[in-house]
């Protein structure tokens, strides 16, 4: 069987402020001492997340728009907008790319 060459890495997400997200159906979460583990279903691969990643991960209960995700990290967290935004962004796009979330319409 031929292999192909992995491009996954050479797509940029377009998730922006303006995006609304939600966890991917099919996943299973616990929260053990403060961090988030997860595990999908399908794949069988476990995923684990700590401090603001535990927070925003509680945050995705419902879909919820970036920029609100955004204002309630604001609320829990002292920085420059400008900065959790971006951090947020990035964040965000790494659990898109292990198909831990989903963009909404």
């Amino acid at each position: 069987m031929e292999r192909r060459p992995d491009h996954s890495k050479d797509f940029a997400f377009m998730i922006t402020l303006a995006s609304r997200i939600a966890i991917r159906p099919g996943l299973m979460a616990r929260e053990i001492d403060d961090e988030m583990v997860m595990m999908d279903i399908e794949s069988g691969q476990y995923f684990t997340l700590d401090g603001v990643g535990t927070e925003v991960w509680r945050l995705l209960g419902q879909p919820i728009q970036v920029s609100t995700l955004g204002d309630r990290l604001m609320e829990l967290y002292e920085g420059d907008r400008t900065a959790i935004d971006a951090d947020l962004l990035r964040f965000l796009e790494s659990l898109l790319e292990k198909r831990l979330i989903e963009i909404r319409p």
